[in-house]
């Protein structure tokens, strides 16, 4: 059996003693081992995951660093920009938020109306720091819409 040197690879096992062969016609992937490192990151947490045009988004998100061993741990009095984008990837909007002591900052855009419905993200842009969240944005029409105003109606009574 022979193995160059590159690092991602597939093997192809085929043993042999005298005169027997064993072939399985078995592949193997070698692939190149990452060394942990450590990283920033956001989780993001809406209130819901369908927007129609028009209401409020509410948004909290986490601050984590994840150690070498891939322990994670807070990001306290971190300066971060949280930005929404429509279904274009255009930014609509942005705030500039810092985590309090639990590493956490919170938020809320109002979906705009007159923009192309569809996937809508939220992301935090910071110099190490990132994460994201995307959710849909779409006009409801039909039983749909019925349902809706009755639900509301229910609620406000």
């Amino acid at each position: 059996m022979t193995i160059n040197n590159h690092l991602e690879q597939n093997i192809k096992i085929k043993l042999s003693y005298k005169k027997d062969i064993l072939d399985l016609n078995q592949y193997h992937y070698n692939y190149k081992r990452y060394e942990n490192r450590e990283t920033n990151f956001a989780e993001f947490f809406t209130d819901r995951s369908i927007y129609r045009p028009g209401q409020i988004v509410f948004f909290k998100a986490i601050l984590l660093k994840k150690d070498k061993n891939q322990i994670p741990s807070i990001l306290p009095n971190k300066s971060v920009d949280v930005i929404l984008r429509d279904a274009n990837y255009q930014e609509i909007a942005k705030q500039s938020l810092v985590s309090n002591d639990f590493g956490s900052v919170n938020g809320s855009f109002t979906i705009p109306l007159g923009k192309l419905n569809g996937i809508f993200s939220l992301s935090i842009q910071s110099e190490s720091i990132y994460g994201q969240k995307i959710y849909v944005s779409k006009n409801i029409r039909g039983p749909l819409l019925k349902y809706w105003q009755t639900l509301s109606k229910v609620s406000s009574d």
